[in-house]
């Protein structure tokens, strides 16, 4: 279209240049100067032809890679993407996650985390860690990076009671930190105490301050959603069990989604290429109303 539109200009400057100079059409029309500025003329109408070619070409090939990069990052994050939870205490390090979604494709990272300290505090609590050879401190709800396309987080910091186990003549025979759930929807936690018959099942009573204690042998209930506060002790069949201490710990989740930064290039692609074509069109809708 531009390159007809060129053409027709450069017959009509030939035909303005004979009425103007009296100068024969035919000798006008094929004199140097009028073939150069024909030729000047096409160049121009050709760049713009090629500048909107490209233009349209450049919209197209942004948005196809686009989508691309999108679907494939989608792919990979779909199959590969990992998210575990462990529950470490302070000189702990992560050997087994408690909670795992994967993708099918998926196998547990090998992260490196090892935990210095876990502080419980009214603001939450926050621990110490070390990620690989990294230190930093963790915070509810923050992060920190672990490797290409992992994080490290701490979910919450919770309060590990200490129970201790003695036998009739006061000898203790049992003891250990036991990390359960807290809040009001807390689930039971079942633990066994050494080479003892008896299972126990403990949860964090609803006011938080204390613990539920139900103690079972073989399938007869011994003790049943018990009461227990820190200091307390609660006996059963010549054996005691204490409330003696508690410990805070600490919910860490590690993350890992490989595709996530390509399904965020491949949005960025589909944008520009969008804009990229309307702005194209705003051009052309100026152009067709002057």
């Amino acid at each position: 279209m531009a390159f007809a539109g060129a053409l027709l200009g450069c017959v009509l400057a030939s035909g303005a240049l004979y009425l103007w100079q009296g100068l024969p059409f035919r000798d006008m029309l094929l004199s140097r100067a009028a073939i150069a500025a024909c030729l000047v003329l096409i160049a121009i109408s050709v760049l713009f032809e090629l500048r909107a070619a490209l233009s349209r070409l450049w919209a197209e090939v942004l948005m196809a890679f686009g989508v691309i990069v999108l679907v494939s990052g989608g792919f990979i994050y779909s199959a590969y993407h990992f998210e575990g939870t462990a529950n470490l205490g302070s000189g702990e390090g992560l050997s087994v996650f408690k909670q795992m979604s994967a993708g099918p494709l998926a196998e547990a990272p090998e992260v490196g985390l090892s935990i210095e300290n876990v502080v419980h505090d009214d603001a939450g609590g926050w621990a110490s860690v070390r990620v690989a050879e990294v230190r930093g401190r963790l915070e509810p709800g923050k992060s920190m990076r672990a490797g290409a396309g992992m994080q490290v987080s701490l979910k919450e910091v919770r309060m590990a009671p200490l129970l201790l186990m003695y036998a009739a003549d006061g000898r203790e025979i049992w003891g250990s930190f036991v990390k359960i759930e807290q809040g009001p929807d807390a689930r039971w936690n079942y633990i066994t105490a050494g080479q003892l018959p008896h299972k126990l099942y403990i949860r964090r009573a609803p006011d938080g301050t204390g613990i539920s204690l139900t103690v079972t042998r073989t399938k007869m209930v011994v003790l049943e959603d018990e009461p227990l506060a820190m200091g307390n002790a609660v006996s059963f069949e010549g054996l005691t069990l204490a409330y003696a201490d508690q410990e805070p710990w600490g919910v860490f989740m590690v993350t890992y989604a490989p595709g996530k930064p390509a399904m965020f290039i491949g949005v960025l692609l589909l944008v520009g290429g969008a804009a990229l074509s309307v702005l194209r069109k705003a051009g052309r809708a100026k152009q067709w109303q002057r």
